[in-house]
């Protein structure tokens, strides 16, 4: 999972780069609803959406979404425009609380498959039943 946290470096090195090279054959009304008008609006609109109760994840996205707007480039906000969808929002959020109600679960029942194996010299252990040996 952690090998896709390598893909916003690399956009947020390469987004810049790619507006500076479209700056030059935009007019000057679109350079304008770029950069100021889109991003207000993506803002005053996620501010009107309420959050569905007990949902902290949500959150967090609309939070990730706001910086994409805000961010100068195209791919950035692209992809905020694709995340503004209220279908695709609650989507991603979903999956993101899925993720993360396994992650806390895996820690409180952790499988065999990840509990430490005994050695061959434990096996000449005595069981102490809650004593204390000494």
């Amino acid at each position: 999972m952690f090998k896709w946290l390598l893909v916003f470096p690399l956009v947020a090195f390469f987004d810049p780069f790619l507006l500076y090279w479209m700056w030059p054959r935009l007019n000057q009304p679109a350079q304008i609803s770029l950069l100021i008008v889109y991003p207000i609006l993506v803002t005053l609109l996620l501010k009107r959406r309420p959050i569905p109760e007990g949902d902290i994840v949500t959150k967090y996205v609309r939070v990730g979404v706001r910086v994409l707007a805000w961010y100068p480039g195209p791919i950035s906000k692209i992809a905020s425009f694709f995340l503004v969808i209220n279908p695709i929002e609650r989507s991603i959020a979903m999956w993101l609380n899925q993720r993360v109600q396994q992650y806390i679960l895996r820690g409180i029942n952790p499988s065999p498959a990840h509990t430490a194996k005994s050695s061959p010299a434990d096996a000449n252990l005595k069981p102490t039943r809650g004593r204390v040996i000494d």
